[in-house]
């Protein structure tokens, strides 16, 4: 017995495979799906620069649904957790190269126009993922979020120190006469120690029991929607990490900065988010508290990415 209880949970799949191969171009996008995907011999590329980024989208055979698969390049942090998330989540992981993953495609899935229109009919499905995301617990030896620190707090500083470092302004000046400018009209908020000071009053008067969780981190243009049934899912778990579930939903919902939802659509949304984490409807006063942890959490968000 003792012996069963010091065993981690069994992961109910293999470790991605992984091949030496690194990424710079269409000729090696295809070889790597080629060295993952045996069956892939007539490997092609369908389209580069997927979703306006490196990425690729590569075919085979017939160009089936499991004949589809994205070639996404950056850096991989934690194979065990993407791993986790890939199994769970979805969608399927096809393995790893020295720069990023192959992963399948969901082919009849497409980017959400804006992350919550007026009256959106996949607010309820949108709201379901991220709550199947967030009750989400990988075994504790691949991410115990139970002791991992909310990530969103260090990295704002982080990009706050960064900001304001000699050398990050040096690297801007070099990017040419319009980058200049635009630096120059906002470096004085950026070097003023005022600056600081706000961001540690938000971080000291976070809402009290923030619920932190595995959270995508970046889910704007990364929930994807399929028409036909409004169903709704997430890709590209290359940033997913311990965080604050309501500033999770405070970057998805902040993602429009000329037109965010209107508070009756953001209510709606976190009454359906609610909803699928409780499985009975919410009171008002529970959708009142979370739409004001939101609320706290988009001026975060704005802070971050203004700094970025």
């Amino acid at each position: 017995m003792a012996l069963l209880l010091d065993t981690p949970r069994d992961l109910a799949y293999a470790p991605p495979p992984f091949v030496a191969v690194t990424v710079v171009d269409d000729a090696s996008a295809i070889a790597a799906v080629k060295a993952l995907v045996p069956q892939a011999t007539d490997a092609r590329l369908q389209r580069a620069g997927l979703c306006a980024s490196r990425h690729r989208l590569v075919v085979w055979g017939g160009e089936t649904e499991n004949e589809h698969a994205v070639v996404r390049i950056g850096a991989v942090k934690d194979p065990s957790l993407l791993a986790n998330l890939h199994h769970a989540l979805g969608p399927g992981l096809l393995g790893l190269f020295e720069n990023g993953v192959v992963e399948r495609c969901r082919l009849y899935h497409s980017p959400l126009p804006r992350s919550l229109e007026r009256d959106a009919p996949y607010a309820e499905t949108a709201a379901a993922a991220f709550a199947k995301l967030h009750a989400h617990r990988p075994p504790n030896h691949v991410l115990d979020v139970a002791k991992r620190l909310p990530q969103s707090w260090p990295r704002l500083r982080a990009a706050y120190d960064a900001a304001r470092a000699p050398e990050t302004e040096a690297a801007i000046l070099e990017k040419g006469p319009a980058t200049a400018a635009a630096f120059a009209a906002v470096k004085a908020a950026v070097t003023d120690d005022g600056l600081g000071s706000r961001l540690l009053m938000l971080e000291t008067r976070r809402p009290p029991g923030a619920r932190v969780a595995l959270c995508h981190r970046a889910a704007p243009g990364h929930l994807m929607f399929r028409a036909d049934d409004l169903d709704c899912a997430f890709v590209d778990w290359a940033a997913a990490d311990a965080d604050f579930v309501a500033w999770d939903l405070a970057r998805y919902l902040n993602d429009d900065e000329r037109s965010s939802p209107e508070t009756r659509d953001r209510r709606t949304f976190l009454a359906a988010y609610l909803e699928a984490v409780w499985r009975r409807a919410p009171k008002a006063a529970d959708v009142k508290a979370l739409l004001g942890d939101v609320n706290h959490f988009t001026i975060c968000d704005n802070y971050a990415r203004g700094l970025a």
